[in-house]
């Protein structure tokens, strides 16, 4: 092939938020450096609060081979701070038969990204949709007729971006689907310069808006900046990212690395042992709503007194946040007599023995785990108070509960 030069009581809500200044490195050629893309990702960015710092390499008709073996992208790479790293390759070749992607696309974009991934696992391997010719590959359709259409151009760019993207565990700025949407949609504005191959200022805002939407996961309508576009024309780029991408994130793997909160919990009167249901998660940070937090993944916590509590799970990975809340109502409550009572149990962790130092003489102990199941083990007085057996247990979490006139109160300890 040739180419051409060109939620008991719920109450649960999710956030996720990005953080508002993102580093991006654009690797690529005239699609991305026509009307200057990148500035006006920042400009459309700018105006809705944001921030975008960036790099380009964007020689024209660079392939991702070439750039694979370009000192300066390399080093570039190696930095390390970036938040995205856009790979796009040269604008014909996603079109090719698929042994000729199979040999001229996909080995280097497997490069590029083990290059990224291994200078820094939190950058997002971003591959760039582009787009069919206007009215398809004119020098290759006789040779390889699927090209000779927009339509058909189009979808054989869409597959392999896709392909390049779910082999390399990256996300998709999709914009040459934005662009079908707007063809489709309001065919009265040209996506096309003179040349039928690069963006006009109507396509490259497009463009645009399409990466603004994928690095901040905003609306699109968040912005205002339209780079003297005509409102109508503004508005109807908003619609089709708004419609293609932002409504649309997990189809172009947009949620892949995004920070999912989420929990349920088991109640026992007003012990709660509760349980992580997120995904990506680095961190944690549980606020129980009683002036008392945790940073381990699945938290026991007793509550003190009868009430209603919001226990709001915050968790974190590579820079991205996301949080999620649920209401718990505390009727039931076991501490009577023992309020004001001051246990110590130690050492915790433990392997084999703990101390639990009182000076009230209980009438029963017993050892719980986390699904509520109990174990029987030994315990002896001692001077201080009582000495608990517990090298039989297996190794994880669970609680002391101790008993005196009906009244019980249970205590977290885990076992090494």
């Amino acid at each position: 092939m040739k180419l051409t030069t060109i939620l008991f009581f719920l109450l649960c809500s999710i956030v996720l938020w990005s953080q508002k200044t993102k580093k991006v490195f654009f690797i690529g050629n005239s699609y991305t450096a026509t009307e200057n893309i990148p500035d006006l990702i920042e400009k459309i960015a700018k105006d809705s609060g944001d921030q975008l710092i960036y790099e380009a390499h964007t020689p024209g008709g660079a392939t991702l081979k070439q750039h694979s073996e370009n000192t300066y992208v390399k080093n570039t790479i190696d930095i390390g701070d970036w938040n995205y790293v856009v790979l796009q390759e040269q604008s014909q070749l996603p079109s090719f038969p698929t042994p000729d992607v199979n040999n001229l696309v996909a080995p280097y974009a497997a490069t590029l990204s083990k290059q990224i991934k291994n200078s820094n696992p939190c950058t997002e391997v971003t591959f760039y949709m582009t787009w069919g010719r206007k009215y398809g590959d004119a020098g290759n359709c006789p040779t390889w007729p699927p090209v000779c259409t927009y339509l058909g151009m189009d979808d054989l760019i869409s597959n392999t971006y896709k392909n390049l993207a779910n082999n390399n565990k990256g996300i998709i700025s999709p914009v040459g689907a934005v662009w079908r949407y707007l063809i489709n949609n309001y065919p009265a504005y040209d996506l096309y310069s003179s040349d039928e191959s690069h963006p006009s200022q109507f396509g490259a805002m497009a463009s645009a808006y399409t990466f603004y939407t994928v690095f901040f996961k905003r609306d699109p309508y968040a912005s205002t900046f339209a780079n003297s576009l005509p409102a109508p024309a503004l508005a109807a780029i908003q619609e089709a990212v708004k419609t293609v991408v932002y409504n649309n994130m997990k189809a172009w793997n947009l949620l892949n690395q995004m920070p999912i909160a989420d929990f349920d919990y088991n109640a026992t009167d007003e012990t709660i042992s509760f349980l992580d249901f997120s995904t990506n998660a680095d961190t944690y940070e549980w606020d129980f709503g009683d002036g008392t937090t945790d940073n381990t993944a699945t938290p026991v916590h007793t509550y003190t007194k009868k009430g209603t509590y919001t226990v709001t799970l915050t968790i974190t990975k590579c820079g991205e946040s996301s949080k999620t809340s649920k209401t718990i109502q505390i009727e039931n409550l076991s501490l009577n007599s023992f309020a004001g009572t001051q246990l110590l149990l130690y050492p915790n962790p433990a392997s084999t023995n703990l101390n639990l130092n009182t000076e009230i003489d209980f009438e029963n102990i017993t050892v719980f785990d986390i699904m509520g199941r109990s174990y029987k083990t030994d315990f002896q007085e001692n001077t201080s108070g009582y000495l608990i057996d517990i090298q039989n247990l297996a190794t994880g979490i669970y609680f002391l509960q101790i008993e005196k006139s009906g009244n019980t109160s249970q205590i977290k300890f885990i076992k090494n």
